[in-house]
């Protein structure tokens, strides 16, 4: 067995082997041949266990907004998996990888005992879309949409407000893909000509195309 770099001609294996274990998880979506390509192009370092010819499991080291994540770990046997973890874990530039495990799974035991420990839990909450009274803004403060030619100044608020690159110019033009999106959807407040907040609304493309419903 040898740990090696994905190649586009291991693709198909890999579907399967990923689609096989993450199946049945929380808003699991289908694992595709162009979001491993969208992967790759977004930075991220996916590992494969090549025996005999055969891929026989996977990991992969991506960048998120906050640092760096194992994005999977598959494989059939704990000699694989150690050797998968390992390799992903070689290539963290930031000092260390986090994971994101559904609470209440197994899982959370594996990876404690792998060394990683119990961090901030990530929530995810969700509103039924009704009408609110509009809130008057302060004094010197007005509230519109994101105009035209304006997605610098978008980037800039959003980068500093974070303190570290949170936004780019190329996942705007990603929500953009989608027809039911426009700048609309993103809302500023504007104080003596500066940016000053922002709130952003579009659709989870991913969630809305496997589940059957729209959010």
């Amino acid at each position: 067995m040898r740990i090696r770099p994905v190649s586009e001609g291991d693709f198909p294996e890999l579907l399967g082997i990923l689609n096989a274990k993450y199946a049945g998880t929380y808003e699991f979506a289908p694992y595709t041949a162009k979001g491993l390509q969208d992967e790759l192009k977004a930075g991220a370092f996916i590992a494969v266990a090549e025996d005999a010819g055969r891929i026989t499991g996977s990991s992969c080291l991506k960048p998120i907004a906050f640092g760096e994540a194992i994005g999977w770990l598959a494989a059939g046997d704990s000699e694989s998996e150690q050797r998968l973890l390992a390799e992903a874990e070689s290539h963290v530039k930031c000092g260390r990888a986090i994971c994101f495990v559904e609470d209440g799974r197994p899982e959370v035991n594996d990876w404690l005992m792998r060394g990683y420990a119990v961090g901030q839990r990530e929530l995810q909450m969700a509103l039924p879309l009704r009408r609110f009274p509009v809130g008057v803004p302060p004094e010197g403060v007005k509230l519109r949409r994101l105009y035209e030619g304006e997605d610098p100044r978008l980037i800039d608020l959003v980068n500093r407000s974070f303190g570290f690159q949170r936004l780019k110019q190329e996942e705007i033009a990603s929500w953009r893909e989608s027809p039911a999106f426009s700048n609309e959807w993103i809302h500023v407040a504007e104080s003596a000509s500066q940016l000053v907040s922002v709130t952003i609304c579009k659709e989870d493309v991913e969630y809305s195309r496997y589940s059957g419903s729209r959010r």
